[in-house]
């Protein structure tokens, strides 16, 4: 199932939140496709509500700001996340925020274990 309908199917109002975060949303998808990463399907409604609340916050230059959870991320995760975020901070001219990255890298964790168990196991 695609990150778009899952939020057309889960987040309320999806559709008039989604008229004009599309483009940014596709983005998102093709970076995880990209890199064969997706959710566990446990994860996928959080995941796509925590995009489309991201993108909002992006866009209107409200990001949020939490303590450092940094000592349970792992610098590839947090380097990801940041260069999946980077043209959204570029798109809207926001200066980068590392809790936003942080948030997203604990998301692209559990994806990086999701698809190592798919490998494993099958």
């Amino acid at each position: 199932m695609t990150l778009e309908n899952l939020i057309y199917g889960y987040v309320p109002d999806a559709e008039e939140k989604l008229k004009d975060m599309t483009d940014d949303i596709n983005y998102i998808e093709k970076f995880l496709n990209e890199r064969q990463l997706e959710l566990p399907e446990a994860y996928g409604l959080p995941f796509a509500n925590h995009v489309v609340m991201m993108v909002e916050r992006i866009r209107n230059n409200e990001c949020i700001n939490m303590e450092s959870t940094s000592d349970e991320i792992q610098p590839e995760t947090a380097a990801m996340a940041e260069e999946m975020l980077q043209p959204l901070f570029q798109k809207y001219q926001i200066e980068k925020n590392e809790s936003e990255i942080k948030l997203m890298a604990i998301y692209l964790t559990l994806m990086s274990e999701n698809r190592k168990e798919i490998e494993n196991y099958g």
